[in-house]
């Protein structure tokens, strides 16, 4: 999430509803109802949780917090983490009321078989970032962490590549693995003179 706001965008994206309110205002604390409103904002504006509290803008906090007439201070105090039964339970009931749930072993296979569909037109990391995370909100599913997330869409990247390189190397003629031999050494000096034709072939496409 970008780090500056607009007052406009803040009202636009930030703005506690009376609903939203009376759902935070549950919360027994003035800690856990100010902890809850700003994953209740986050989750709507991101359809992800903050993988860390540093993630929320201290601006879009400290909207939030005077919403509810609360300091933004308060959101130190807010327990994190998985093993924190009312943050599991915040987020759990946030998930619900957007009509979302986790992510199953089912739904990992479906977005590696969806980017092992983009990653023919694209391997713009970034881009693919986004496109999974509209992904995830069409589909009603929470999001993986950013980190497992890389991985997929490195890991789809590589497995492209690779097959490209393998289908492609396997149909050249030794004709034409001579002759990209010899382009090597020609463009290419390397300490390694045992390059099979097939690994030469990689470079050159790389």
């Amino acid at each position: 999430m970008k780090r500056n706001w607009k007052e406009e965008e803040l009202m636009e994206f930030f703005t506690l509803l009376p609903n939203d309110v009376d759902q935070a205002m549950k919360n027994k604390t003035d800690v856990n109802r100010l902890g809850f409103a700003v994953l209740f904002k986050y989750f709507q504006y991101k359809a992800a949780f903050p993988n860390q509290k540093q993630d929320i803008p201290s601006v879009v906090l400290a909207y939030i917090a005077k919403q509810i007439h609360l300091s933004p201070d308060l959101f130190h105090q807010y327990s994190w983490g998985g093993k924190e039964k009312t943050y599991t339970r915040h987020r759990q009931q946030i998930r619900s009321i957007f009509g979302f749930r986790t992510l199953t072993k089912q739904d990992n296979e479906r977005l590696k078989q969806w980017l092992n569909d983009q990653v023919h037109f694209t391997h713009d990391t970034d881009y693919l970032e986004m496109k999974s995370y509209i992904q995830f909100r069409n589909w009603k599913i929470e999001p993986p962490s950013v980190g497992s997330l890389t991985r997929m869409i490195a890991s789809a990247i590589d497995t492209y590549e690779n097959n490209l390189y393998q289908i492609t190397s396997q149909q050249l003629s030794p004709t034409t693995c001579s002759r990209l031999d010899a382009l090597l050494e020609a463009s290419i000096h390397s300490e390694d003179d045992g390059f099979w034709c097939k690994n030469k072939f990689i470079i050159i496409l790389k």
